[in-house]
C-alpha cells in the first residue's frame, strides 16, 4: 500500500489467500471461550495491501484432542476449503502481483529500478 493525497492505494493484485489459525481453545462458533482478534486484524491488514479474497481456516480445540484425533481435525478443516475462489484467480498465476502507478508491473518500469536481492 502507498499513501497518496487521494488516500491509500493498494499495490497488490487480489489473490486467493488461505489463512490457517490454530488454537488450543475455541474462538469461533457456539463453543467460543475467547475473543477472535486475529481474523479481523488479518482481514484488514491484508485487504489494505490489496489481498481481498481470503479464506480463514480455524483449527480449534486442539488442546482437547487425543493424539489420534489430530489427523481427523486437519482433514475436516481442509474439507471446508472453497477452492472455487482459487480457480477464479488461476488466470493471474503468471502475472506479477505488484503494479506501479502506471498500471504496469514494477519490473516493466525502468525508472523504478530493481530491488536489491536482499530487500525481501
Amino acid at each position: 500500500m502507498k499513501s497518496t493525497p487521494a488516500g491509500k492505494v493498494r499495490m497488490l493484485r487480489d489473490r486467493s489467500d488461505f489463512i490457517g489459525a490454530a488454537s488450543g481453545g475455541f474462538f469461533t462458533g457456539e463453543r467460543a471461550n475467547q475473543p477472535d482478534f486475529l481474523t479481523p486484524y488479518l482481514w484488514l491488514a491484508l485487504s489494505s495491501i490489496g489481498l481481498r479474497t481470503q479464506q480463514f481456516l480455524p483449527l480449534q480445540g486442539t488442546a482437547f484432542l487425543d493424539r489420534s484425533q489430530g489427523p481427523l481435525a486437519r482433514d475436516k478443516a481442509l474439507a471446508a476449503l472453497d477452492l472455487t475462489a482459487a480457480e477464479h484467480f488461476r488466470e493471474f498465476r503468471d502475472r506479477p502481483a505488484v503494479l506501479s502507478s502506471t498500471g504496469r508491473p514494477y519490473r516493466d518500469v525502468p525508472s523504478l529500478g530493481r530491488p536489491s536481492p536482499g530487500a525481501f
